[in-house]
């Protein structure tokens, strides 16, 4: 049995679809871990929302996501639109809008900036919410008998009570990376291993040689999505490289 993680894919569907292919769920007892912000960035902010959702419903016992801050963020514009939230740029909301719905905002957005948003916003729940419902009620974190799998990472202070010591906002939005030594390993995005590294040329799999392996690949400045595989089995973990067409796996030591 393998487990697959992936994170920080910001609305680049083509990239997670080629991505995917090196995922195995025919196997039904695989599972596939998703660790948050989907969307934002990139040009398919929608798409590539929509199609995790339709993932989930494919794949239900196999498929897990899990929030990211730019999950909430977009969740927090519903309820309080901002006049110059960067949410009504291209690549976010304009993504989830119909072509005449569009119009009708943009012509908005010249006259009542604020307007314009609270009138994005009802028809981006209007016309999703079934979408919009399932992103609300994403968890924060998984929990395997090896693994903590997060968006940001927990508060590893409170060791074994890390589950009631960790503030809602460290999960998402813990900044910066822990490193060394925990309980289990902890599996999070959010942080592009590039700067780990201190290595702009590097946005492979980050491994601290403990306890943490990052896998926040800067996709919409790589173009890229680190894939961490681990075996059940033999409890290694091992990674991919892309090479032109080829993709190859090497462990992780």
């Amino acid at each position: 049995m393998y487990y697959y993680a992936m994170s920080d894919i910001h609305g680049y569907l083509d990239i997670l679809q080629e991505t995917m292919k090196q995922i195995d769920l025919r196997n039904s007892e695989n599972k596939l871990f998703l660790l948050g912000d989907y969307i934002d960035y990139g040009p398919q902010s929608f798409e590539t929302l929509s199609f995790i959702h339709t993932l989930t419903k494919q794949y239900p016992h196999q498929v897990i996501t899990l929030k990211g801050n730019h999950e909430e963020y977009f969740l927090d514009w519903f309820h309080a639109p901002i006049p110059n939230s960067h949410w009504f740029e291209p690549n976010t909301i304009q993504t989830f809008l119909a072509t005449n719905q569009l119009e009708e905002v943009t012509n908005l957005y010249r006259q009542d900036r604020y307007q314009a948003n609270v009138f994005a916003a009802k028809l981006v729940q209007e016309n999703h919410k079934e979408l919009t419902n399932w992103l609300r009620g994403l968890p924060l974190y998984y929990e395997t008998p090896d693994q903590i799998f997060v968006h940001a990472g927990i508060d590893e202070e409170a060791e074994d009570l890390w589950k009631f010591g960790t503030p809602d906002e460290y999960f998402t939005q813990k900044y910066p990376a822990t490193q060394g030594y925990f309980l289990k390993d902890i599996i999070a995005g959010h942080i592009g291993t590039c700067n780990l590294r201190q290595d702009k040329s590097c946005y492979e799999v980050y491994w601290d040689k403990k306890s943490h392996y990052y896998i926040d690949g800067a996709t919409h400045f790589s173009g890229f999505i680190p894939i961490l595989k681990y075996d059940t089995t033999t409890k290694q973990y091992s990674s991919f490289r892309k090479e032109k067409t080829n993709w190859k796996e090497y462990m992780l030591r």
